[in-house]
């Protein structure tokens, strides 16, 4: 079973409320002792978002641009760390970002990238108004009193080669806690690093993730077969986000995911709660089109 998601344009935001954002993530960070120093990665990129609202006006296209694609990687990760803010569970994710190297536009692991993936996956949840907290393997969702909690091992892909041993280990991950659940693999460090993909048109772009996520599932499905068929997880999760310059969208700059989902299961327990799990993944994106 294979099952595509439509493109969701992830954030959007002006000026003013990247700052207030910023502010906002700065004080709560600080009031749990985890400053944002300005030599540290996190602190440079908040810094990336305040000379964007305070020179924009006196920077050239160039320096602009450039600011303004770093200010959005601040942006996004703020985001991530702002909704999570009150899970006690949540505190090491969030440590691990405000430590490492979070340039999302270039290919360096990261624990902190590592984390990010974590949280963006935790905000989409709550912006869908699906009950979610960090717990071991690393998320658990509830799917309502009749499937009861779900968990999810959030697995970074920086290789292709590392594709099967995060696999193994999420496996491992959701045998020794003892939920049902998937694992969910994310693919943003596959794109050529770039700060943003420039490309023609929103159905360019639809194809081009829809394409990797595809690609992915069918050049690891040997690797998914054995563990699924022996119920040790429910099937996997591929999600994708970029960071992209499209002509034909307003506005042209925004940070897209789009998802795919695989499963070999055939008992009905099992598939209900994978098809509900996707439908609560998904939750976020129905409510924004039924918005427009």
């Amino acid at each position: 079973m294979k099952k595509n998601n439509d493109n969701a344009v992830q954030m959007i935001v002006n000026y003013d409320e990247a700052m207030e954002t910023v502010l906002r993530v700065e004080t709560a960070l600080a009031e749990q002792g985890l400053k944002c120093h300005s030599s540290s990665a996190l602190g440079s990129l908040f810094a990336m978002v305040r000379r964007l609202a305070n020179k924009s006006k006196k920077l050239d296209d160039k320096k602009w641009r450039a600011t303004f694609l770093r200010a959005n990687e601040a942006i996004r990760i703020a985001k991530g760390v702002e909704a999570a803010l009150n899970d006690p569970g949540a505190k090491e994710a969030i440590h691990r970002i405000t430590s490492s190297d979070m340039s999302l536009s270039t290919r360096q692991e990261s624990s902190g990238k590592d984390a990010l993936w974590e949280l963006e996956l935790y905000r989409r949840f709550k912006l869908g108004k699906i009950p979610v907290y960090f717990a071991e393997p690393d998320l658990v969702v509830s799917l309502g009193s009749k499937l009861g909690e779900y968990a999810i091992a959030c697995k970074k892909i920086y290789s292709l080669n590392n594709v099967q041993k995060s696999f193994k280990d999420g496996c491992d991950q959701l045998k020794t806690h003892g939920r049902p659940g998937v694992i969910a693999f994310n693919l943003d460090d596959l794109f050529p690093a770039t700060c943003a993909l420039v490309i023609a048109t929103e159905h360019e772009l639809k194809e081009k993730l829809d394409a990797l996520n595809k690609k992915f599932i069918r050049d690891n499905e040997r690797h998914f077969l054995s563990m699924v068929e022996r119920g040790v997880c429910d099937g996997v999760l591929v999600s994708t986000s970029v960071t992209s310059d499209v002509s034909d969208m307003n506005p042209p700059v925004n940070v897209i995911r789009s998802s795919a989902a695989w499963t070999n299961r055939r008992e009905q327990g099992a598939l209900d709660r994978f098809n509900i799990f996707l439908e609560c993944h998904d939750r976020v994106t129905l409510q924004l089109a039924a918005s427009e």
